[in-house]
């Protein structure tokens, strides 16, 4: 049926951006199948290495990913992520402090995750 044919593009289409480290399009692909399992397992997968570097990517997927989920504003998901992108997140935290409400909040809320309370009290 169009629903296998469909899939089966979509799994194609999954497998290429894999290779290729085309992160808009596992993004898009994860995001609108509601996929967060498979988000996470490519976040945990894609990470900068020499193959990546050898495509211009030094930073690898889950920092790709963070940057999407802050950008459109989904707050929620980025601060809900599994505990092994809590030190990543905390990173790219750093690296990219927003002043607006609410999302001023995540990187105090990181470090209280993580348990560097002083840093998170200044």
């Amino acid at each position: 049926g169009e629903g296998t044919a469909t899939g089966d593009l979509k799994e194609a289409t999954a497998a290429l951006a894999e290779v290729h480290r085309c992160y808009p399009v596992l993004f898009g692909l994860c995001w609108e199948a509601g996929d967060h399992g498979r988000l996470h397992h490519y976040m945990s997968m894609l990470q900068a290495d020499e193959a990546s570097r050898a495509l211009g990517d030094d930073r690898g997927f889950a920092p790709y990913v963070f940057e999407e989920l802050h950008r459109r504003g989904h707050l929620r998901t980025l601060m809900s992520l599994p505990a092994g992108f809590h030190v990543p997140l905390l990173e790219y935290l750093r690296a990219h402090p927003d002043r607006q409400e609410p999302a001023c909040d995540m990187l105090p809320s990181q470090l209280w995750r993580l348990g560097l309370w002083k840093e998170a009290a200044q």
